[in-house]
């Protein structure tokens, strides 16, 4: 949406207002919830405020019927902040493309107090859930277990095996090969100079074939994590994933 006022009432000592625009959609009971604000424009009567974007669902609850009020205020620094005018619409005429709304003050309801010029297009943003049903599109999963823990708590191993099962197991049925390449990180492991290592410990094929290579690699690896103070830095892994 794009906003633009025209000729809207003085509300300062000086002639002016400092006017910006609240969104407020209609619930069920009747009342009000506001779900945008505008920024201020300072002394203007011919405001023009930045284009922005908001989701339906928070506009309206996908009811593109649903009441939508809209209030233009002029600012005052300690909050007593002055209508300048209101009008109700809702989101079938505001995607029309190009409308004009007058404004009109609530205490004398047939006084128009300026007009708002409304540019106002819906754009169709797919969610993670939309892309993965589509059948072109390919997933590649890369697991990072981090080990920092475990080096001084061995003892919470089988935790780690549950949650890479339960993760997993999700995963693993939007991955295109069910082969993963996997690491740890944040300890120290025997021939292995850094942090990051395959999970494996194979240099030259990280890969683990479904969720059971994965728990399999790591409960080996696990066993020859060194046990000493460790912390887990994430650059390294981020790096190496990327690269």
């Amino acid at each position: 949406m794009k906003w633009e006022g025209k000729k809207l009432d003085r509300k300062d000592f000086f002639g002016l207002s400092d006017p910006f625009m609240v969104f407020s959609r209609c619930n069920n009971d009747g009342s009000f919830t506001v779900c945008h604000k505008t920024e201020v424009i300072k002394k203007n009567l011919n405001p023009k405020w930045k284009e922005f974007e908001i989701s339906v669902g928070t506009l309206c609850g996908k009811n593109l019927n649903r009441n939508i009020q809209i209030e233009v205020f002029d600012w005052n620094r300690n909050g007593s902040h002055s209508l300048i005018g209101v009008f109700t619409t809702c989101l079938e005429e505001l995607k029309v493309g190009h409308r004009t709304y007058e404004l009109f003050s609530k205490r004398e309801k047939k006084k128009n107090s300026g007009t708002l010029e409304v540019e106002c297009k819906t754009i169709e943003k797919l969610t993670f859930a939309d892309y993965i049903s589509k059948e072109s599109v390919e997933f590649s999963c890369v697991v990072a277990i981090d080990f920092s823990i475990l080096c001084t708590d061995p003892g919470d191993k089988p935790k780690y095996e549950l949650a890479i099962k339960a993760v997993g197991e999700v995963i693993q049925e939007y991955d295109t090969d069910q082969v993963f390449p996997a690491y740890g990180f944040g300890a120290s492991v025997k021939d292995f100079s850094t942090d990051t290592f395959p999970l494996n410990l194979n240099s030259r094929h990280s890969d683990c074939t479904k969720v059971e290579g994965i728990i399999e690699a790591f409960k080996s690896c696990s066993e020859k994590v060194e046990k000493k103070a460790c912390k887990a830095n994430f650059a390294p892994i981020i790096k190496k994933i990327s690269e």
